[in-house]
């Protein structure tokens, strides 16, 4: 019997059935006490999967984001949602709240689609400006008001090693459409010694999540809407990246080179062989260069930080974000009166459902309620080869408006707490012609004036 409703679908489930029958034999073949999660990962290496999950919610959807190098997912920046777009959890099915929450959900389905009417002849979408809507409210903007109980289509693909975290991921979820979803995982293996083993090794070391949320709490509680924070950073950073390039071309251990470095000349010499080496190139000295830093962004912009892949990274619990906390609202809609008055009326209504739904002991269900509005604080940990790599991205001119934003306050924090390492972080113009074609901003000029230029001859 499923622990869901009929709209969440787990389909296009593909494994090679000679890899898994392979693996079916070596498991009978050795004692159940044998067969612990290190053996079985590592046998499960060369089994390639793939799967669909359609008509889930967007909460979900984070879940599976937050986990997985490699998955593709339907855009609220492409594609508009239509009435009846979202679940409603089986929680609150056939109780005094579901009537309301399907009210609610019309009414928030209702106002979306006309503050992202589109004038006649136009088409939605990246590209499509503000002068393109009736309202002025682009899609990409309009969709700060969707809930994050919004149904979504993604494609995930992964290597076998990774089934077990997956399962047990879903696992340890308070809602019920996220543990479903590892039950129909489990259960689309079709051997079924092979999906007791699974089940059984996924039921192993589960996350206690009260432990995680005590380590964090004071970190998130020092986050705030309007500044980055920078929790930890090494001493030195950029000795740390002369170390990867004296360690990578020298003959001597790198402690004895860098015993010879007086401190009076340490940075000068840090500074020269880091740009000598980058310079060739070898970026992976960069890796060497971490710091930690806290941002509070919407679930909008959150979602597309999670497409950056960053495994060092922790946000607050869904269950846990306070519903006093102010959500973000777009210049588009906050420039509209008319629209913005909608907005935090629809806000407000729905912040008063969920209040309810937690004081009913309901926190799993309530979530549903967050926005893509909703602001979430994240605790990320980084490298400077991955955060170049971001901010070349994200800078640019023609990033969405609030990830753009937190770029350029991230960038400007690390380049302020740690020179050499960040000095040429920023948009992909300062290196070069922009990449961006038909859509470029037109001020390469500004951008280069702005953040440095570092290619080789100006264009």
């Amino acid at each position: 019997m499923k622990l869901w409703g009929d709209k969440m679908k787990l389909n296009l489930f593909e494994c090679s059935k000679d890899q898994i029958k392979q693996l079916d034999e070596i498991i009978k073949s050795f004692p159940g006490s044998r067969m612990n999660e290190r053996t079985f990962n590592e046998i499960m290496k060369p089994v390639n999967i793939s799967f669909s999950v359609e008509e889930g919610s967007r909460l979900l959807s984070h879940v599976i984001c937050e986990s997985f190098d490699s998955y593709t997912q339907q855009s609220q920046r492409y594609v508009a949602m239509g009435d009846g777009s979202f679940v409603t959890p089986s929680e609150i099915v056939d109780t005094e709240f579901e009537d309301k929450y399907k009210s609610l959900m019309s009414s928030i389905f209702s106002f979306y689609n006309e503050m992202t009417r589109e004038k006649e002849g136009e088409l939605r979408g990246r590209g499509s400006g503000p002068e393109k809507y009736v309202h002025g409210i682009p899609i990409e903007d309009g969709r700060y008001i969707l809930p994050i109980a919004t149904t979504t289509n993604i494609l995930v693909t992964m290597s076998g090693e990774k089934a077990i975290n997956f399962a047990r991921l879903l696992k340890e979820h308070p809602q019920r459409e996220v543990y479903t979803l590892a039950y129909d995982f489990i259960n689309s293996f079709e051997m079924e010694e092979f999906k007791n083993v699974l089940d059984f090794l996924s039921n192993k070391n589960l996350r206690d999540p009260e432990i995680i949320y005590t380590r964090f709490k004071p970190m998130f509680d020092q986050i705030s809407k309007d500044e980055v924070i920078l929790f930890d950073r090494f001493q030195n950073p950029v000795h740390r990246v002369a170390l990867g390039g004296v360690t990578s071309t020298h003959s001597k251990p790198p402690s004895v080179v860098y015993a010879k470095w007086s401190p009076e000349e340490a940075d000068a010499r840090a500074e020269k062989i880091s740009n000598k080496v980058l310079g060739y190139n070898h970026e992976s000295i960069a890796e060497h260069a971490r710091a930690s830093f806290g941002t509070q962004q919407s679930l909008t912009s959150y979602h597309q930080w999670e497409r950056h892949r960053l495994k060092s990274e922790v946000r607050e619990p869904f269950e846990k974000i306070p519903v006093d906390r102010d959500v973000f609202v777009p210049p588009t809609v906050a420039a509209n009166s008319e629209m913005y008055e909608r907005f935090r009326q629809t806000v407000y209504e729905t912040k008063i459902l969920r209040k309810e739904l937690i004081d009913a002991g309901l926190d799993a269900a309530a979530s549903y309620l967050l926005f893509n509005a909703d602001g979430v604080n994240v605790v990320t940990g980084s490298n400077a080869r991955n955060d170049k790599a971001i901010l070349e991205q994200r800078t640019c001119n023609c990033a969405q408006w609030e990830i753009r934003d937190r770029a350029v306050a991230i960038q400007e924090i690390l380049r302020e707490n740690l020179p050499y390492t960040y000095d040429r972080a920023g948009p992909r113009c300062t290196k070069g012609k922009c990449p961006e074609g038909e859509l470029t901003c037109g001020q390469t000029i500004q951008m280069r004036e702005r953040y440095g230029y570092f290619g080789a001859a100006k264009k």
